[in-house]
């Protein structure tokens, strides 16, 4: 029943906010460096971390680090999507949650040197991302099969409840 009700949250959610962005015209529109030929909504990838801290809510799940770290790269990155951002406080903000996420997860007690290009790693992953936005359908692609891969090994070496992965899915 929780998945029905979650998964109309993020639909009332997501339809909300397509009015709102034509409204306020929050539209990326095509240049030399984009992939899309007309007009495309802005911001609306919200939905994605919007997804996991409704499912840590409503699951009561503990991760407060984890829920802290999303939120401030999910917050700078919305604001990005309305008014670019300097790239350099980009950067830091996403170093920033990523020391936030590896310390929930519990990754400090790899090596330094081992942790530092995870977060190169993690930070050229979540990037890459902005070279697909706009390219209709492949983030999304991207994105299922990336859940779908996580959802497996989490069945695995459980490193994460699996209602979020779930959720994310969903979303």
């Amino acid at each position: 029943m929780k998945i029905i009700f979650f998964t109309m949250i993020i639909l009332t959610v997501a339809f909300s906010y397509i009015k709102i962005a034509k409204i306020f015209d929050i539209y990326d529109s095509p240049n030399q460096r984009t992939s899309h030929q007309g007009n495309i909504i802005r911001g609306i990838g919200i939905i994605f971390p919007l997804s996991i801290h409704i499912c840590i809510f409503f699951n009561n799940i503990q991760l407060f680090y984890l829920n802290l770290g999303l939120f401030i790269i999910s917050f700078f990155s919305f604001l990005d999507d309305l008014k670019n951002l300097n790239q350099f406080f980009r950067l830091l903000i996403q170093i920033l949650s990523f020391i936030f996420i590896f310390y929930q997860l519990n990754l400090w007690n790899y090596n330094i040197i081992a942790l530092i290009i995870s977060i190169v790693l993690y930070l050229g992953f979540l990037n890459s991302f902005n070279f697909m936005d706009g390219i209709n359908g492949m983030l999304g692609l991207y994105c299922l099969v990336f859940i779908i891969f996580s959802i497996y090994i989490n069945i695995n070496l459980s490193f994460i409840d699996n209602n979020i992965l779930i959720y994310l899915l969903i979303s």
